[in-house]
């Protein structure tokens, strides 16, 4: 099944804290962005700059970082930790190609800068020679590649799921002498899911009939994570809260956003034989061989069988599967 996550919010990513603090940067752009426009036109050059936006959200949401600044076709993103912000940058070049690959209308073809250090937290924002590396770094990146340097790569050492190759060197401005950069390579997927030509309907369990409002940080952290899970690395989601909170919402959206790219989505509720169903729908999932979400609504009504059933999900290795309780 992979990890069990759970969103850890962006609050320690946000420019409220007085005094210099250490932090990750990642800003992305769109290659070719300026001739998209002159042979395009203003609105599709904002539906191209909308769409990188929605995508960059997500994928730094689920990587616990935090969109603050978006200007045209550029996205800024700050993180807490350096191994988060290159885990986001592979996730967002990963979306990116499959947007790409479903229309080919609007070609995010994207390079991202990544580097780390002090800055001084403005008005929500930040300010310090780390976003200004980083944006040097993204001017130079070419289309889906995420660049820092050679320093930095160093900093982060081993990442799971990805490595660092050489990327030669460039004068980059503020630097004395040319700087050695590094590109970032996501390493393959566990398994390649084949997937048949239709998904099985939406559980009706699952149909939204109130429109979710107010919620898009945890919303896109939703997705970001189901992301991950598609491409083969199997989540475990916990989504708690008071009454009445918009929990079952939150879910049906992400259900629907799953069902919409593809795929299969089971329900199981609560009751005496919650065990029982949720077992079913797990085994449905494994057999279904494509991507898959299981939810489990009202986990913690099961009492006692609860982290009996926490140990039952995640005893399953399958890639592509997700579950959300």
């Amino acid at each position: 099944m992979g990890d069990v996550v759970t969103p850890t919010g962006a609050g320690s990513t946000t420019g409220d804290t007085p005094g210099p603090v250490e932090r990750a940067f990642l800003i992305a752009d769109v290659r070719g962005y300026t001739s998209f426009t002159r042979e395009r036109g203003d609105a599709e050059a904002a539906r191209l700059a909308t769409r990188l936006a929605e995508v960059a959200r997500d994928a730094v949401e689920a990587r616990s970082g935090r969109v603050i600044e978006l200007r045209g076709d550029e996205v800024l993103a700050v993180f807490a930790s350096l191994d988060q912000a290159v885990r986001a940058a592979v996730e967002l070049q990963a979306v990116c190609e499959e947007q790409v690959a479903a229309d080919p209308t609007l070609p995010l073809l994207v390079g991202v800068g990544i580097d780390v250090g002090e800055a001084v937290p403005v008005e929500g924002g930040f300010r310090g020679a780390a976003l200004n590396t980083a944006a040097r770094l993204c001017s130079q990146a070419a289309a889906g590649q995420v660049l820092l340097t050679a320093q930095v790569a160093d900093r982060a050492g081993v990442i799971a799921g990805v490595r660092f190759a050489s990327a030669g060197t460039a004068e980059l401005k503020g630097f004395d002498a040319p700087v050695r950069l590094m590109g970032v390579v996501a390493e393959p997927p566990p398994s390649l899911v084949i997937q048949p030509a239709e998904a099985p309907p939406l559980p009706i369990e699952l149909e939204l009939d109130t429109p979710l409002v107010g919620r898009e940080s945890e919303l896109a952290w939703l997705r970001g994570t189901w992301r991950q899970a598609r491409r083969g690395y199997g989540r475990v989601v916990f989504v708690s809260g008071p009454a009445k909170a918009g929990k079952s919402l939150m879910v049906a959206e992400l259900a629907g956003f799953a069902h919409s790219a593809g795929a299969t989505v089971s329900y199981a509720g609560a009751g005496g034989t919650a065990v029982a169903l949720a077992k079913a729908s797990l085994r449905d999932a494994l057999a279904a061989r494509r991507p898959a979400l299981v939810v489990l609504d009202d986990f913690g009504v099961t009492g006692g069988r609860a982290i009996y059933m926490k140990r039952y999900f995640q005893s399953y290795q399958q890639p592509a599967l997700g579950m959300v309780a």
